[in-house]
Order: C-alpha cells, then structure tokens, then sequence
C-alpha cells in the first residue's frame, strides 16, 4: 500500500519585522467593474492589530489540507501565498475551463509538490453576486467541469503525490464523499452521464476505502472520521440516486465501522460551521441505517 508522509504545516505567522514583497495576481473574466475595489482592497492590506468580520467560514480539518482537496476544493484562490516558482511550474489557470479552475489549479500547485498550510484566520472577503461564476454554475446544474477534475483525481492525473494520498484509507474515503457531493447537485436531465460517473467512482472508492482500512487495522484518522459522518448525514438522501449498488456500499461501509457512530456527533461538534440541524441529521440517518447501533 502506497503511503504519504506530510511535512508539519504550522499556521501561517510573521516572524520577521521586516516588509515582505508579494505579488498580486487578479484573474478576472468580463468583471472590469469590480477592478477599482479589488485593487482597493489590495493596497489597504495591513495583517497587523485589524480584526476581521467573519461573514462565514470554509470549514476545514486543519491539518490534513492535502486529503481534503481529493474530496471538494478547500478554499477560494485568494485565501493562499502561493510561490511564484510554483505558478510559473504549472502555467498558471487553465483558461479552458469555465468552472472549477480554482480547483484544478490548486490540485496541480500539489502536484508538482507546492503543500498547503493552514492558517485558522479569516483574512479574505469573498464576492457573491447574482452574475458570479459560482451562481452560474449553480443555474446551470451540470457541473461539467467539477466531473472533470474529480475523473483526474480518480485516475491519478494530478501526480505522484496526490496519488499516493488518494491510496489511504482517508484519501479514498475523501474522494468517495466529494464526487457523491457532486453527484447529488447534478441535475442527471443535464448531465446524467456525469453523475453516473461520480457514482461510479464512489461506489469504487468505497470498497477501495473498506479494503485500505482493513489493511491499516487502526483506527480512522480525523479526516476519515469526518468524510464518514458526511457521508452518513446525505445517506438517506442519497438515495434519491436510486442506485441501488450505492446504497449498499454506503450501508456497508457504514456498518462495519458501527463501533465509531457513537462519536460521530462529538467530532462534528468540533466544527462550528455545521449546525445543531446538521448533528441531529446525522444522527437520524445513522439510527435509520443501524438500528442495532447502541447511541
């Protein structure tokens, strides 16, 4: 079994007094009129005694940045310093998509061996309008390209790293719980063959993930952990799919690792951007598929 060892990522701190150089880069697609402001924003930054306005939050395992992105993406493009050296490496945006570039981008940044680290403030304002990219995706419904990125995950299409992090036990459970993400916002009157696809992949990864964790024997790790409460909060829903095949792959991953649904309300409440409603649906759904579970 191919194993990953990650290097310690520390928050991110200042540690020298001195100014530090940074460039900008401000892609942007017929959006000429929000230019002014964006380059506001970008001469006012300061790091030093302001307190930000949260306005909600990407929730993230803080550690485990590089499983995270084999699930969905772990935040917008401008939460990150990225090194020059590593934007000239790969070349940058791929201009042919027209939707989950951020994504595809961060995942080749990883690839070419550039790692994350996580940083627990929130730093960065992110524009929502009716007219963004993300909400003309969302009307779209297809999410072609979401389809396409999670494909070159599965084949291993973004290196040697990533792929021997999708080869662990929380790697191919991260990956099932993203493409089964997409798959329930797939409208399948728009892209049906995409969300065979995504539930193709997870119905494969799931039973890489039972064999990957029978191997190891120990316990999951917290990204693990997590994947599987997600996983077991959408359970019912998924099954809307009506995939017959999913739904027992899911009920059986589910109930081997009946010993852990216990805790699974205690790991989620170390996230406070999921809801009580979230907690409580998590348990229904888990009552629901293991009755014999002792809670």
């Amino acid at each position: 079994m191919a194993t990953v060892t990650l290097p310690p990522a520390p928050d991110l701190v200042v540690t020298t007094d001195r100014a530090v150089d940074v460039s900008v880069v401000i892609p942007s697609y017929n959006y000429g009129q929000f230019i002014d402001e964006c380059l506001a924003s970008v001469y006012a930054q300061r790091g030093s005694g302001a307190t930000p306005v949260t306005h909600g939050a990407w929730g993230l395992v803080e550690r485990d940045l590089l499983t995270q992105l084999l699930r969905l993406n772990i935040a917008p493009p401008h939460a990150f310093l990225i090194p020059r050296s590593a934007v000239e490496d790969i070349g940058g945006f791929d201009a042919s998509y027209r939707g989950a570039e951020d994504y595809d981008f961060f995942l080749r940044v990883c690839g070419a061996g550039y790692l994350p680290s996580y940083c627990a403030e929130g730093l960065v304002y992110y524009r929502k309008h009716t007219s963004s990219l993300g909400a003309t995706k969302a009307r779209n419904r297809g999410y072609p390209f979401d389809v396409l990125v999670h494909r070159k995950k599965h084949q291993g299409a973004y290196g040697a790293l990533l792929s021997a992090a999708l080869d662990t036990a929380a790697g191919a459970l991260a990956l099932s719980d993203g493409v089964l993400v997409t798959a329930s916002i797939i409208d399948p009157a728009v892209n049906a063959t995409g969300r065979a696809e995504m539930v193709a992949i997870a119905k494969h990864r799931l039973q890489r993930f039972l064999v990957l964790a029978e191997q190891d024997g120990g316990p999951l790790n917290e990204t693990a952990r997590l994947c599987l409460a997600r996983i077991a909060s959408r359970a019912v829903a998924l099954r809307q799919i009506a995939d017959p095949e999913l739904d027992d792959a899911v009920k059986t991953v589910l109930q081997i690792h009946h010993r852990w649904p216990r805790a699974a309300a205690g790991v989620l409440s170390r996230f406070p951007y999921l809801s009580y409603d979230d907690r409580a649906l998590l348990a229904a759904n888990l009552k629901r598929i293991l009755p014999a579970v002792w809670w």
